[in-house]
């Protein structure tokens, strides 16, 4: 027999699959059997798509999944054991592989119409200006296959000043499997990631890994051991679980395909059936530039450049490429270049017809860290030339079990005749280092830098002990005096989180400057607050602000006020968003990003519950909800089967809705409701009726059909056809009668 541990708690032995038996927990709740997912055996379930499936919260598990949503159940309540058979998208993978392979099958994702607007409003007022104010309107149009249409308006009011002016315009497209993106209109340009970007009128195309995130194109990591006999397999990074393996059998081992989300040291721990344990350790840091053994990443881009107003300048034409390469998993090369033409009626004409630079760039991670290196050479048609590079070092990962650290040192320089696709020469050199270390409740760092003659340097020392926290640092520049600061801090629960008190001074200077900061926020991280004072004690002089925030799912407003030697200003934003899609649904809440969609969810019925993404809504008097979703990709939207109208029931919890920035997916419920018996009179026992397409025999005590649905129904019999419109289901299996008043 189950024992039971308390009240609606019941403990079992679960065999999920063909897996060993493990104890666990389940919770009898009225919206069915519940598990606490950290209680399933961590190798027997696909955990990304466990994450994916909604959470129901009870006082005894607050993170609960439903045992419906994960599969099929059985259980044996004279042994007290469990059965579970997962869904197909459930089960895990049956090798040593921490992600999926590179080869993955083509994704269709839905395009459908979305028109989404992002609304921005600012204010400033202070005592001796004119009130000014900002509103910006960004707006993208879901055109389908064709892409999103971006754009969109701003307008300043401030004193006499009153300008409006369009945003830049753009058509952007996704081809989704080849993971590419075409921009088309206002855009620009991005040669050297480490440079400026020019804007120009034309076209952009480029590689975008993220429209497929289920394939990474980042290197991955391969380690190679040997098991002498059974053993477990554990990979940590900076000391945190990331993946438990076990090897039922010797011999060698391959575990292929890790890809690190950060930088530090990875610890491989093999501890056998023995007991013996063996430790494997590398240190790695990890780039996004950084790309895998054999792939490709590129962008191309040319047009009119636009002046400084953002008007196009016809006289004037620009183009750039970047291309890299995964050469190894460790080391990517690339090449870059920009040009750019002008006729002397440009405005942008500086004695030059044309210019153009060209480089390479080389991202190396060794095992003493990681190599970042760019070179590049300018020449234009007057025989001008000059050379520009960046060189940058960097290493991270632990000493020992306890001491962390980085370390970091890097240097540049241009020529004084290097020029810029949008015709500015300058001349920048100079070099920076820093290094980092902590440990327990300590930390310490320091930087020291020189750009263009003038040095600066920095040391802080931090200590943290529970609430309690200090800072100490000195910051320097050249021969002014360093700026010493000492804080001391607080953590409080509740809505004051954090109070600081400090003071700063110069040396050899009689001035002191005391602070106090304090900060908090409420239980749900929507609203929250700080405020500042500093008081120099010499002068007597005051300043500081104070400002709140609030985010929610339905708009973002910030306040701030400012004092300053007896002045005052102060600051108020709001931002909202407005989002249509191709259904009699609105989606009105927070602003929304450029990498996020809309999902459209058909519940078949109003005032239904659903969520997406951790999201909750409830669908309208339609039957329709709209929720913004992340990006690209496949999620899935879950039903409140608590809020479905009774004897409705839903085939599945859960539906897939894919979705691309800018644009909309659609996950659709089905509901079934329950069966009952149809009879018409005059029909006797035997006969062939038709019911909402499926046929069904005559019994003498009626048809038993089983699709029958809320709202109209249509019967057919030797081509006469009867309407049964059904507002609700009072009765378990009700029993209809159909006459001449039935018929069409």
């Amino acid at each position: 027999m189950p024992m039971l541990s308390q009240a609606g708690e019941r403990v079992i032995e679960l065999t999920v699959e063909d897996a060993d038996a493990g104890v666990v927990v389940l919770h009898e709740t009225d919206q069915g059997v519940l598990i606490d997912p950290e209680d399933i055996p961590p190798d027997t379930i696909a955990r990304q798509a466990l994450e994916s499936l909604p959470r129901i919260g009870t006082p005894e598990c607050v993170n609960c999944i439903s045992l419906n949503d994960l599969g099929s159940y059985r259980e044996d309540s004279r042994s007290g054991k469990g059965y579970l058979s997962l869904r197909p998208d459930l089960m895990p993978t049956n090798n040593l592989r921490f992600f999926k392979p590179r080869e993955a099958s083509a994704q269709f994702l839905q395009r459908r119409f979305a028109f989404i607007n992002n609304f921005t409003f600012s204010v400033r007022d202070a005592e001796d200006e004119d009130t000014a104010g900002i509103g910006i309107l960004q707006s993208s149009l879901s055109l389908g296959p064709l892409g999103v249409l971006e754009t969109g308006v701003r307008h300043i009011e401030n004193g006499e000043l009153s300008d409006t002016r369009r945003l830049p315009t753009k058509l952007v497209n996704h081809f989704i499997d080849s993971q590419i993106s075409f921009d088309l209109g206002e855009v620009r340009t991005d040669a050297d990631p480490n440079d400026a970007t020019i804007g120009i009128t034309g076209f952009r195309i480029y590689r975008n890994f993220s429209t497929r995130p289920d394939i990474t194109s980042r290197p991955v990591y391969d380690f190679f051991t040997l098991a002498e006999r059974p053993s477990v397999i554990e990979l940590y990074r900076n000391s945190q679980l990331e993946r438990r393996q076990q090897i039922d059998r010797p011999g060698p081992v391959q575990l292929s395909d890790y890809r690190p989300s950060g930088s530090g040291k990875v610890l491989l721990v093999i501890t056998d059936a023995l007991g013996t344990r063996r430790l494997v350790e590398t240190d790695l840091i990890v780039d996004q530039r950084n790309l895998g053994r054999g792939v490709w990443d590129f962008s191309l881009a040319g047009g009119y450049l636009r002046d400084a107003e953002g008007d196009i300048d016809k006289d004037a034409q620009a183009a750039s490429f970047r291309v890299a390469y995964g050469v190894t998993e460790r080391l990517t090369f690339g090449l870059l270049g920009e040009g750019a033409s002008y006729q002397e009626t440009s405005p942008l004409f500086s004695g030059n017809d044309y210019l153009w630079n060209a480089g390479a760039s080389l991202l190396w991670n060794t095992a003493i860290g990681q190599l970042d290196a760019t070179a590049k050479t300018s020449r234009d048609d007057l025989e001008n030339k000059a050379d520009s590079y960046r060189l940058s070092w960097r290493k991270a990962g632990l000493l020992g079990n306890r001491y962390h650290y980085s370390i970091g040192a890097a240097g540049f320089r241009e020529d004084d005749q290097f020029t810029t696709i949008g015709g500015r020469r300058r001349q920048l050199e100079g070099w920076r280092a820093y290094a980092g270390l902590s440990f327990r409740h300590v930390f310490v760092s320091g930087n020291i830098s020189e750009t263009d003659d003038i040095q600066s340097y920095g040391l802080g020392l931090g200590w943290r002990a529970g609430r309690f926290s200090m800072d100490a640092s000195v910051q320097g520049q050249d021969d002014e005096d360093p700026l010493f600061t000492l804080a001391f801090g607080y953590s409080f629960g509740g809505p004051v989180s954090y109070v600081q008190l400090g003071s700063q001074t110069r040396e050899y200077s009689d001035k002191y400057e005391s602070f106090l900061v304090a900060r908090g926020r409420n239980k749900t991280n929507s609203l929250n607050w700080r405020a500042e004072a500093f008081h120099e004690d010499q002068t007597h002089s005051n300043r500081g602000s104070a400002g709140v925030g609030w985010a929610s799912d339905h708009f973002n407003a910030a306040y701030e006020a400012r004092y300053q030697n007896e002045r005052y200003e102060q600051f108020a934003d709001l931002g909202f968003a407005l989002g249509f899609a191709n259904a009699p649904a609105l989606y009105a809440g927070r602003q929304l990003t450029s990498n996020e969609a809309l999902a459209i969810v058909d519940t078949q019925l109003p005032h239904v519950g659903f969520s997406v993404e951790g999201r909750s809504s409830q669908s309208n008097r339609y039957g329709k909800g709209i929720l913004p979703v992340t990006g690209f990709g496949r999620r899935f939207a879950s039903i409140d089967t608590s809020t479905l109208p009774e004897n409705n029931l839903v085939q599945r919890t859960l539906e897939e809705v894919s979705t691309v920035p800018g644009q909309a997916g659609l996950a659709k419920f089905t509901l079934n409701s329950p069966a009952a018996f149809i009879m018409i009179d005059g029909v006797p026992a035997g006969e062939i009726i038709n019911v909402n397409g499926s046929d069904y025999r005559l019994y003498n005590f009626g048809a038993f059909a089983e699709n029958l649905l809320l709202g109209e129904n249509r019967i057919r019999y030797e081509g006469q056809v009867y309407i049964l419109n059904i507002d609700s289901f009072d009765d378990s299996l009700p029993t209809y009668t159909l006459g001449r008043g039935n018929k069409q």
